[in-house]
């Protein structure tokens, strides 16, 4: 296992593992993380979720160099904000996001970036995976 370390926080990453586990909380940065979308990732700290409800722990994998795909337990959230960011089995972001550059330099990403817009959503039996493009 691997941790990676910030200012504040840790990140894991199981060794040979293609995935990195952080916090995403939910909503929107402008917004105070009301609304929809997502507000912040954040390494975890091995402990609890910031915001219960709004943030769950998630896998986020790199799938190109451009990019990325979010892996969440569905226990992790409340139904009100899986109905909310998920309608229609697509994910709404409001706004656009920067990735943080602690998770772009360890996933050697080539762009930082999502763009505001809507994106694929598949539910399997437990978890929400999510599709991202980076630019």
């Amino acid at each position: 296992m691997t941790t990676l370390k910030t200012v504040e926080f840790t990140a894991i990453q199981l060794k040979k593992s293609p995935f990195i586990v952080a916090e995403v909380i939910f909503g929107s940065p402008k917004k105070n993380c009301a609304g929809i979308g997502i507000c912040k990732v954040s390494p975890v700290d091995n402990i609890s979720t910031t915001l219960p409800c709004r943030s769950v722990r998630t896998e986020i994998a790199s799938i190109k160099s451009n990019a990325i795909r979010l892996r969440l337990r569905m226990d992790g959230l409340c139904s009100n904000l899986i109905d909310r960011q998920f309608k229609q089995g697509r994910f709404k972001m409001e706004e656009a996001f920067e990735l943080p550059f602690w998770l772009v330099d360890e996933m050697q990403l080539a762009a930082r970036h999502i763009k505001a817009g809507q994106y694929p959503v598949s539910f399997e039996e437990e978890h929400i995976v999510i599709h991202l493009r980076l630019n």
